[in-house]
């Protein structure tokens, strides 16, 4: 992905329509004001001042529910549910692996902690 260049599209297909809505030019009589029209949409930083990037780690991931399973914080009952059973195709990512600040919060709960459980998620 080539965010200079996907910049590049959007702009211009985003000029490209402005200048198709405030098309002055329909009759033919107004060619230098649809050129200024047009210029104005593409003078640098009118419309468009990135591309912006975001570098965002993956968050860390700690315990499957499987683990807290088979390690007794969770009841063994949960790996019965028919979503751990399910056939999925060798490119379907399981998401029963916790994140790292959600164990954190929910295993010191279950095991009789006072910590409270706003959001997971």
């Amino acid at each position: 992905m080539n965010t200079i260049e996907i910049t590049k599209k959007l702009k211009q297909s985003l000029v490209d329509y402005l200048a198709t809505t405030f098309d002055v030019n329909k009759d033919g009589k107004e060619g230098e004001l649809a050129y200024e029209i047009r210029n104005s949409f593409e003078r640098p930083g009118a419309l468009f001042t990135g591309p912006f990037l975001e570098l965002i780690l993956p968050y860390k991931t700690e315990l499957t529910i499987r683990e807290l399973c088979e390690g007794g914080v969770l009841s063994d009952s949960l790996l019965t549910l028919p979503c751990f059973h399910l056939d999925k195709p060798a490119i379907h990512v399981r998401r029963d692996t916790l994140l790292s600040h959600n164990s954190k919060v929910l295993v010191p709960q279950i095991q009789g902690s006072s910590t409270e459980i706003r959001h997971i998620g």
